[in-house]
C-alpha cells in the first residue's frame, strides 16, 4: 500500500499527476514495485475521486487526496500544514518543479475545461492582489483569466504572482506538452530589458562551453497580446521554477540547512553567477547563504518610509562585523565624512553594537564552522577589489572540501 498525496494538474477527468509525496512509515513505491510509481506519475490511478480513502493513513483523510496546484505558494502551504511531511520524507529534487513538469502525461494538446461554479463571489469593492498596489490602474493590466488560451498555444491554469509591472501565471504549452510560467507585462512596461538580457545570455552561451549556461532560467518564447480595451502587452514564456531556497529552508523544522545541502547549492549559485559575469550581465538577486545556515538574519530588518542605505545603525553594524574600513575606502566617497573623521575614527553617530561574525554563527554546528566563517570573511570586505569573484569562490577550500567523496 502506498500512503501518498497525489498532486494532479486539475480535477479534470483523467488529469495527469504532477507528483506525489508519502508519509513516514509508509512504503515508498520505488522500494516495492516501480510500476506503481509509474502509475502514480503518469496519472493512471485515474481522477482524484477514484482514490479510495481506506487506502490512506487515518490522518491523511484530513488532507484531500488530490491538490489543485494553483501556485508555488499553495504547494508550499500544503507542505507546511503537515508536520509529518518532513524533508526526509519526500522526494526533493534539485529543482522541484522541474521534476514535477517532466513527469506529466505526454498528452497536453487539448485545453482543459474549468468549471465556473462553486466559487465564492467577492464583492467588487474589495481590493485584491495587484488592486492593492498604489496608483493601480486596471487598464494597465491585461485581464487574464483561468482557462484562457493565449495565441492558440498557452493555456492559463493558475496565478503565481503579481507586481507593479506584471502578473505571472502558471500555464500549459499545448504544442510542446510542458508546463510554463507566463509573465504578462503591464501596458506601461513596453520596453522590456529582460528580453534583451536573454538575447545577450543566449548569444554568449552559443560561443562558450561554460557550465553555468545551463543554470539560468530559460526564456521559451515571447509575444504581444492585445487587451479588450486596446492596450498592448508583452508576454514572456519562462521555464517554470520550483520552490525558492528560502521556501525549502521553511520546510525544515529548524529552518537550517546542513552544509551537505548548502555546499552544492552555493556551488551552483556561484557557477551561475560566474557565467552571468562572463556574459557581462549584472545579477540583481541576492545571495542568501547566511539565511541557509542561521535561523536569524545577519542584521535585524528595519524598513521605514525614509529608510536609507546610509542609515547610521546599518553602517555601525557593518563596522561591528567587518571592522573599521581602510582609509582607501574612506577616500572614495564624501558620504564617509558623515560617519568617520579624517583619521578614520567613528564619529559616534550611533553606538557600534557588540556583535561579531563569530558570535552570530552559533547556529552553525560541526567541523565546517570555521571554514564557513572564513568563506564569508572573504566576501564581507570593504574594498570591492579585495572580494573574490564568483568563479574564484567556487574553488574555495571550504566549498571544495568533501567534493566527490561518497558517504558511508
Amino acid at each position: 500500500m502506498v500512503a501518498a498525496v497525489v498532486v494532479f494538474d486539475t480535477r479534470a477527468k483523467n488529469a495527469p499527476a504532477l507528483g506525489y509525496f508519502w508519509w513516514p512509515g509508509s512504503q515508498h513505491p520505488r522500494a516495492n514495485n516501480r510500476s506503481d510509481e509509474r502509475d502514480v506519475i503518469s496519472g493512471r490511478l485515474g481522477p482524484p475521486g477514484s482514490i479510495q480513502h481506506n487506502s490512506w493513513p487515518p490522518d491523511a483523510i484530513k488532507m484531500r487526496p488530490s491538490i489543485l496546484l494553483l501556485s508555488q505558494a499553495s504547494l508550499r502551504r500544503t507542505f507546511l500544514s503537515r508536520p509529518q511531511l518532513k524533508s526526509s520524507s519526500f522526494m526533493l529534487q534539485s529543482s522541484p518543479i522541474k521534476f514535477l513538469y517532466t513527469t506529466m502525461s505526454s498528452d497536453m494538446s487539448s485545453p482543459l475545461i474549468f468549471t465556473n461554479t462553486s466559487f465564492e463571489i467577492i464583492d467588487p469593492s474589495e481590493k485584491l492582489e495587484e488592486e492593492t498596489i498604489p496608483l493601480y490602474n486596471p487598464e494597465n493590466y491585461y485581464p487574464a483569466h483561468i482557462g484562457q488560451v493565449l495565441v492558440d498555444r498557452y493555456q492559463i491554469v493558475g496565478k503565481l504572482g503579481y507586481g507593479v509591472t506584471s502578473t505571472v501565471w502558471f500555464g500549459r504549452d499545448l504544442q510542446e506538452s510542458r508546463y510554463v510560467s507566463l509573465k504578462i507585462c503591464t501596458a506601461s512596461s513596453r520596453r522590456n530589458n529582460e528580453i534583451d538580457i536573454y538575447k545577450q545570455l543566449d548569444s554568449v552561451a552559443s560561443k562558450t562551453d561554460h557550465v553555468g549556461q545551463t543554470l539560468y532560467r530559460q526564456l521559451y518564447d515571447s509575444f504581444e497580446i492585445i487587451a479588450p480595451h486596446g492596450t498592448s502587452h508583452t508576454c514572456l514564456v519562462h521555464q517554470p521554477l520550483g520552490l525558492s531556497m528560502s521556501q525549502v529552508v521553511d520546510l525544515h523544522r529548524s529552518r537550517l540547512l546542513s552544509t551537505d545541502v548548502l555546499k552544492p547549492v552555493l556551488r551552483q549559485l556561484l557557477v551561475g553567477l560566474d557565467f552571468l559575469h562572463v556574459a557581462d550581465v549584472v545579477h540583481t538577486g541576492k545571495a542568501l547563504s547566511w539565511n541557509f545556515v542561521s535561523s536569524r538574519y545577519l542584521f535585524p530588518a528595519r524598513i521605514s518610509e525614509d529608510w536609507d542605505i546610509y542609515e547610521p545603525d546599518r553602517i555601525a553594524e557593518m563596522v561591528a562585523i567587518m571592522g573599521p574600513p581602510p582609509k582607501e575606502f574612506l577616500k572614495r566617497s564624501d558620504v564617509c565624512n558623515i560617519f568617520w573623521d579624517e583619521d578614520g575614527r567613528w564619529k559616534d553617530t550611533c553606538p557600534i553594537p557588540n556583535i561579531t561574525l563569530d558570535s552570530l554563527a552559533k547556529d552553525i554546528k560541526g567541523d565546517d564552522r570555521d571554514g564557513f566563517l572564513t568563506f564569508l570573511g572573504k566576501i564581507l570586505r570593504w574594498l570591492p577589489e579585495e572580494r573574490p569573484t564568483a568563479g574564484e569562490l567556487v574553488y574555495d577550500e571550504w566549498l571544495m572540501k568533501g567534493l566527490g567523496e561518497k558517504n558511508g
